[in-house]
């Protein structure tokens, strides 16, 4: 790129061809030039970019708050869908592939909501209840994104449905964990809160419900805190030691930040979790894929029966 370059994108003023229903940034013109999805890269200089900004500007719908700053209201971005597109109840994988099995297997009338990003979400029917299933990827920061965009598309119940390392001696491979708080051992929980002491705790309602469902089942279950880490490596040998004295259940890397957030925004959030290792003990023992594949289903089915609960067919 020559020096002083820059790329951004835009769309011509003199276009005429009809914008997609699911594009969520055809509203706010200013999307135009900072987005980077956009096909349409030209090369602008500095002053040029700034002026093309500027006019924009003029033309965005926005929020005056006291401050002077401009705003304009959030829109999803990396799920390429509208309102309504999702249930009310939203079951979360961190595997997108995950969340198509979960589609494939357990829902009807099922149709593809989301493929941006590889983010592959669906709504569909489990037992007469309209329910969804939305691939969150791995870690809080990047499933936060995903939490927060479908509060803003609708979404009340969020229940995530994961895999972990389970952190007491007496566990099985295998087990299921209902997941009552979560230790912020991440960087988003902490930034949600500004730096604030805080524990991530999950809604009752879906603690209460996903017992329920269990006991009526031939899972194996624990109820307790769990710890959402950054770090899947983690070069710091004893702490799974500490944790586990502790009396922490088991550690994954998404809860702590989708119990803030629902917290926050006045919906429910939930975690099921499936113990795929175990990692105390001065070991490391990991499931089969087949004994994981029956293992998630079975938390599956519970994590359906407890996202749709109360629901009356619609």
């Amino acid at each position: 790129m020559a020096e002083g370059e820059q790329f951004a994108t835009f769309g011509s003023r003199d276009e005429t061809a009809e914008a997609s229903s699911r594009d969520v940034l055809e509203e706010y013109p200013l999307d135009g030039i900072l987005g980077a999805e956009s096909k349409n890269l030209v090369p602008l200089r500095s002053n040029e970019l700034l002026g093309q900004a500027r006019d924009t500007l003029e033309t965005v719908p926005y929020v005056q708050p006291a401050s002077g700053i401009r705003r304009v209201p959030p829109v999803p971005i990396h799920l390429r869908a509208d309102p309504g597109d999702y249930a009310d109840a939203c079951l979360l994988p961190g595997d997108p592939l995950r969340a198509k099995h979960i589609a494939d297997t357990f829902l009807t009338d099922v149709e593809q909501v989301n493929a941006e990003r590889g983010l592959l979400g669906f709504t569909g029917q489990w037992e007469g209840k309209r329910v969804s299933v939305q691939g969150t990827g791995m870690g809080c920061p990047g499933a936060t994104i995903v939490f927060e965009e479908l509060i803003q598309l609708g979404v009340k119940r969020l229940l995530r449905v994961g895999t972990c390392g389970g952190l007491q001696p007496d566990h099985a491979l295998g087990d299921l964990i209902v997941a009552v708080s979560a230790v912020p051992a991440d960087a988003t929980a902490t930034h949600l809160v500004g730096g604030e002491p805080h524990c991530p705790t999950a809604s009752w309602e879906l603690v209460h419900e996903a017992v329920h469902v269990a006991k009526h089942s031939d899972q194996t279950l624990r109820v307790g805190p769990i710890v959402s880490s950054d770090l899947f490596y983690n070069p710091d040998e004893g702490q799974y030691e500490r944790w586990s004295k502790r009396g922490i259940l088991a550690v994954e890397m998404e809860a702590a930040a989708l119990f803030t957030l629902s917290a926050l925004r006045g919906v429910h959030g939930g975690c099921l979790l499936t113990v795929s290792d175990i990692v105390v003990e001065g070991e490391f023992v990991r499931i089969s894929d087949d004994e994981l594949r029956a293992a998630v289903d079975r938390m599956t089915r519970i994590a359906l029966d407890t996202a749709t609960a109360g629901q009356n067919g619609h």
